[in-house]
């Protein structure tokens, strides 16, 4: 008969071993929760984060180029802007300050005295402000051959003064040849007295 007291030592030990497996088990699920929950709560929003960061980075080096880029254009625009402001200023110098109208209409007058106008008519119509600048409208007609008319109208353009014309208007008169009736609407500018 066996001994009470006596124990197998092989039950001990593979009752050791299974709770060793038992415990490699869990060891190694715990190991595979444990970098399931790191990956999730730190490398993965890391990873993001630096793909963020290399956006914001590739952008930034972006604007940079752009910026560079216009940096590199201030000179040349400098020269531009310089040019046209000495067109402005010679722009300025030929506006005059003020238009006497009974001087406009005696210069046009003599013009037509020596280029043959007939039935010159002029009439100034009142000034109006167009912010620094105003401007004089009048309505001018006459009567001359087509060449005449031609050489009073190119006399008109070479005016010291700045005037564009507005509306022109040319039409054969009776039946002799060449004669024309011209009305035309146009606009001296002077500067704010």
């Amino acid at each position: 008969m066996p001994d009470p007291n006596w124990t197998d030592p092989m039950r001990g030990t593979s009752r050791g071993l299974r709770w060793y497996a038992r415990a490699q088990g869990l060891g190694a699920a715990l190991s595979v929760l444990v970098a399931t929950f790191f990956y999730l709560l730190c490398c993965r929003p890391t990873a993001a984060r630096a793909r963020a960061m290399e956006a914001q980075v590739r952008q930034a080096r972006a604007d940079l180029a752009i910026i560079q880029f216009k940096v590199n254009q201030l000179p040349r625009l400098r020269q531009e802007v310089a040019r046209l402001g000495a067109s402005i200023d010679s722009f300025h110098r030929q506006l005059p300050i003020a238009v006497d109208p009974s001087a406009l209409i005696r210069g046009l007058a003599e013009a037509a005295r020596q280029i043959p106008l007939r039935k010159l008519t002029c009439q100034p119509e009142p000034p109006r402000a167009l912010g620094d600048v105003h401007e004089l409208p009048l309505a001018v007609g006459f009567e001359a051959d087509f060449f005449s008319a031609c050489t009073f109208l190119r006399q008109l353009e070479d005016a010291p003064q700045l005037s564009r014309v507005r509306n022109l208007r040319v039409r054969a008169r009776g039946a002799k040849a060449g004669r024309v009736e011209v009305q035309l609407a146009m606009s001296v500018y002077y500067a704010e007295p």
